[in-house]
Order: C-alpha cells, then sequence, then structure tokens
C-alpha cells in the first residue's frame, strides 16, 4: 500500500470515531495509531471464543506436536512478515 492510501484509510478510522492518531513519545516527526477502547471490546467479544477454542486444541495435544506447530507457525510469521 502507498503511504497516501494508508492516510486515507487512518483518515476514515479517525472519522468514524474508530482510531486516535497519537504523537510518538520518542519521535515527534512519527504518529501512532490506536484503537478506542471500544473497538478492543468488541474485538475481543467476536476472537476471544476463537482463540479458547484454539488453546484447547493445544491442551489436547503432546508436547513435541505442540512444538513442531510452534515452529511451523513461527516459520509462517518469518515467511510473510517484511524483511528486516
Amino acid at each position: 500500500m502507498s503511504r497516501a492510501a494508508v492516510t486515507v484509510i487512518v483518515d476514515r478510522l479517525t472519522a468514524a470515531g474508530l482510531v486516535v492518531r497519537e504523537t510518538s513519545p520518542t519521535d515527534r516527526r512519527v504518529k501512532l495509531v490506536n484503537l478506542i477502547p471500544k473497538v478492543w471490546q468488541v474485538l475481543g467479544l467476536h476472537y476471544r471464543p476463537a482463540g479458547q477454542r484454539v488453546l484447547g486444541v493445544a491442551d489436547d495435544m503432546s508436547a513435541a506436536d505442540v512444538e513442531r506447530l510452534t515452529e511451523n507457525l513461527r516459520a509462517i510469521s518469518d515467511a510473510i512478515s517484511p524483511a528486516s
């Protein structure tokens, strides 16, 4: 995405009252975009049950399977993360 496209999206989210822009405490040139608390609550209502189901699956796995899953998820995360 271009910087302009991100700005338009953040402008719309700000206008809708879903996010707030804040100045970085360490760099005045940087603007941080944070969800308002109400949005976090709504997201929690939607995602918490799924997270609990995932944890339930992990509870039934052996330690070796959990370790293998963790390694695979880390590899996937690394593969889709931007290069540093």
